[in-house]
């Protein structure tokens, strides 16, 4: 019996001194935050693609979120027209246009 806490000791106490590489620790962080950003690209791109013409502008930022930019210009008293935009980083920038708080046009640049 006394020879073995001489064979479970050293090992508890190598485990609680063991330390990363740091540079390890780095590429292992880079390599996370790459697959996180593919994957919002992924799901902004997944997301576009669920856009019908005739959705409201409150539906849309449900979908989306907030665009990049906006952009309102009116053809007349009668009609109002607004221009969404959302940058993507590794995608075109998708625009939306929007006449009377309808999309009427998607379209990537």
């Amino acid at each position: 019996m006394k020879y073995f806490w001489t064979w479970i000791i050293p090992p508890l106490l190598l485990v609680g001194c063991y330390r990363q590489d740091p540079l390890v620790r780095a590429a292992q962080d880079l390599r996370e935050a790459a697959y996180d950003f593919a994957r919002q690209e992924e799901e902004q791109r997944q997301q576009l693609n669920l856009l019908e013409l005739g959705m409201t502008k409150d539906a849309v930022l449900k979908r989306l979120g907030p665009p990049s930019s906006r952009k309102s210009t009116g053809a007349g008293p009668e009609e109002n027209i607004e221009v969404w935009t959302y940058q993507r980083s590794m995608h075109a920038p998708a625009v939306l246009t929007f006449t009377d708080q309808k999309l009427t046009e998607i379209r990537v640049e």
